[in-house]
Parts: structure tokens; sequence; C-alpha cells
């Protein structure tokens, strides 16, 4: 399996033997400049340490045994290889990075490849709406729910810590 990374500046750093006829040969003309292919634990540890380090950013009460089950949990399986070939599977750097900064997501579940920018999670502030009811009383409240949204949660309190107007 071969990783895409950057190539260094000196035109004669070629990744492995194979160089360009081979390995490279995935990379458009354009690409070739700047990105390199190659395989391996080294070849791949950069790409590894950047997305903990976004995950790390997402959340930073991560421990290091949450980060690594992350990651094993969301690597997308290599199918014909098996588990001692290549461990949990492909990096899913979106996958990854998206369960630890949603940590009751399980987003390992969803074992494919990247989302492509058709999914976006947002955390707004909260909406909040003020009236006095009596019993046996309604109150209607708009609530904004952006367009495209396929999934909203609503949490609602009454009454303050000190209020008197409990739910009793």
């Amino acid at each position: 399996m071969n990783t895409v990374s950057l190539r260094t500046s000196t035109v004669a750093a070629v990744t492995t033997v194979d160089g360009l006829t081979t390995n490279d040969a995935q990379l458009s003309p354009g690409e070739l400049p700047f990105y390199t292919t190659g395989s391996g634990t080294s070849f791949s540890a950069p790409q590894v340490a950047g997305v903990i380090a976004l995950m790390l950013e997402a959340n930073p009460q991560l421990t290091p045994g949450q980060v690594r089950d992350i990651l094993q949990r969301t690597a997308t399986p290599l199918p014909p290889y098996y588990a001692h070939e290549v461990g949990a599977g492909m990096l899913n750097a979106p996958a990854a990075v998206l369960e630890a900064a949603f940590p009751v997501r399980r987003f390992g579940q969803w074992r494919g490849t990247s989302y492509q920018a058709q999914v976006q999670f947002i955390n707004t502030a909260p909406q909040v709406f003020n009236g006095a009811l009596t019993p046996g009383s309604s109150n209607d409240s708009p609530i904004a729910v952006a367009p495209g949204v396929l999934r909203a949660s609503v949490q609602i309190a009454w009454g303050g810590l000190l209020s008197p107007n409990t739910l009793g």
C-alpha cells in the first residue's frame, strides 16, 4: 500500500527504488514535483503524528490509550490483507478527528473512506427563550434550524437553580 506524502525539494530524492516509474505513477504530472509515494511504518509515521495532533487539538483531554483506540476503531479495513500485515487498516483522518471532537459518537461504526465534506457538525450557541405560564396554558417559541439539517437536538430547562418554578 502506498502512502502519498510531501516530496523533498532535491531532484535526486526518490522515495523507493521503483521511484517515479512504479509508485509515483498514481500521481498526476502536476503533483509529481511536490508529492511522492512510499510505504512502511517510517513513511506513514508523520501522517499519523499529524492526525494525533489534530485529535488532541479537538480534545486535549484524550489519554494515549484513547488516542490509540480511536485510531484503530476508525481505520478503514484493507481487504484482502491480514491484520498482521496492515494492523487495523488505513488511517481515516476525518473519522478519527471527528470522534475525538465528539466522543459520544462512534465514527468507527462507519468504516468508509473520507466523507468528502458531505457532513458538517456544528455546535451553535444556545437559543434562550423566556416566558411565564399559568397552570394549563402553553407557550410556543420559534426555533431557528438551518436549511439542510438532518438532526438537531433541543434541551429544555424549567426555571433556574433557585427558582420556585420547577416541574414539580
